[in-house]
């Protein structure tokens, strides 16, 4: 039994990421059938193959947790921030053929840099097959992350460990940097396209992203 995967970009099902395993507990099903719910208990036992403390069970079970919620909430961002760069791209791309004064057109290249800047961050830069070797960017630690735990029987470990709280810094930082560029940045400057008789190059800001979507690490 294992919980719901996190979300991924991939479509290949060889690289779908498999949900964590419940930790072996006493559970209840629970049937709705129109108005009627029926309720049986369920026993998760541990795979006798694997032998594994509780309480190295309990830190995995907690660090693949952690985990799980620093890829959902790199993906979420990761969404947001390409949707931004792509926006404000097509503004600059679109900039001579729109009634552009400085001011707006400084708006402009300041929201494209902050969006590529963001993205960075996040994805990293693309330097080729070399950057491989020497940098690991956040989205695909956090992926990597999650990835070798969920394989793993065993406790996390202190590389692991540490490793996770990097992330978590990270991921925090970028939330902190990209929530006001998405609540208050674009959509200052959507106003500003369209006060000056102009119309923003997609149908829907990227959505804002909502507070608490990763723990205060423990």
């Amino acid at each position: 039994l294992r919980h719901e995967a996190p979300p991924s970009d991939s479509d290949s099902p060889r690289r779908k990421l498999n949900g964590r395993f419940v930790i072996p507990d006493e559970y209840k099903v629970r049937l709705t059938v129109g108005d009627r719910v029926h309720t049986s208990p369920l026993t998760v036992r541990m795979d006798p193959a694997v032998q594994l403390a509780s309480r190295d069970r309990r830190a995995l079970e907690n660090t693949l947790a952690l985990q799980a919620q620093l890829l959902t909430a790199a993906y979420h961002a990761g969404k947001a921030v390409d949707a931004s760069v792509e926006q404000t791209t097509a503004l600059l791309e679109a900039m001579n053929e729109l009634p552009v004064n400085a001011s707006l057109g400084q708006e402009m290249r300041a929201a494209a840099e902050e969006a590529g800047r963001l993205r960075v961050a996040l994805r990293g830069e693309q330097l080729g097959v070399a950057q491989q070797e020497t940098y690991l960017p956040l989205a695909e630690l956090v992926l990597r992350l999650y990835r070798t735990t969920e394989s793993w029987t065993g406790s996390p470990g202190d590389e692991k460990r540490g490793l996770t709280r990097v992330a978590h810094r990270d991921i925090e930082k970028l939330l902190t940097e990209l929530r006001p560029f998405l609540s208050n940045t674009l959509p200052a400057l959507k106003r500003s396209v369209e006060a000056a008789g102009s119309t923003w190059p997609a149908d829907e800001l990227p959505a804002a992203l909502p507070d608490g979507m990763v723990p205060a690490y423990r």
